[in-house]
């Protein structure tokens, strides 16, 4: 009997034991496959590059808002005015493209209840003001071009003189179809122009007042 009890015994501490490990075991196994679980947590959201360049806006000092409420078009001068780190008259038509994109953007990303929709026009309509401009400004630049070259071949001549001014007239006639930069440029060039003409020895300033050049040449009795 001592014998059969000892047997039993020694039966159930094995059975106990051997739950035991499988215990151990279970344990183990829960707390190896808990990092998992935490692994399951949603990462943060890497920034793109969307998300940089929210930080950039406005970059500058162009009322976009009150713009892109404009009926007529943008005055050729506020292409001087800035934004996302460029003056108007640099962005390109890539530029302004991906504004109307970002803007809309960056406005859903803040959650302020902005209306994205409402951003995406403005941005549109400024978009299509800056171009509008900036195509009108490059016909004043290409007058620019012309009338500098022009400028250069004049001899000193009373001819040559009053072309000089009639260019100065032609300028002011544009001036609001530039940009103040480019206006001191060429105001600079033709006074300087004008300067080394008279000062050239073949034409006194006592011949022609260069406040008061004579008639103006009609350009069609020129040719």
């Amino acid at each position: 009997m001592t014998t059969l009890r000892q047997a039993i015994l020694s039966n159930l501490l094995a059975v106990a034991a051997t739950f035991g490990i499988a215990f151990v075991s279970l344990s183990v196994v829960a707390q190896t496959k808990a990092p998992a679980a935490a692994d399951a947590v949603e990462e943060e959201r890497e920034p793109n590059k969307k998300d940089k360049d929210c930080v950039r806006l406005p970059g500058g000092n162009a009322p976009v808002n009150r713009l892109a409420r404009l009926k007529g078009k943008l005055s050729i001068r506020n292409l001087e005015l800035t934004y996302f780190g460029k003056e108007l008259s640099l962005l390109t038509k890539d530029d302004v493209e991906y504004l109307a994109e970002l803007v809309p953007y960056c406005a859903s990303m803040r959650n302020d209840n902005t209306d994205t929709q409402v951003a995406k026009f403005k941005m549109e309509r400024f978009a299509e003001l800056v171009l509008e401009a900036q195509a009108a400004r490059a016909k004043s630049v290409e007058w620019i071009e012309q009338t500098t070259a022009a400028a250069d071949k004049l001899r000193s001549s009373p001819e040559g003189i009053r072309e000089i001014h009639n260019f100065w007239a032609e300028m002011l006639n544009r001036q609001y179809e530039m940009t103040l930069g480019d206006l001191r440029y060429i105001s600079d060039y033709l006074s300087r122009r004008r300067d080394e003409l008279y000062s050239s020895g073949d034409v006194k300033r006592g011949v022609l007042n260069p406040f008061d050049p004579g008639p103006v040449i009609p350009r069609d009795a020129k040719e």
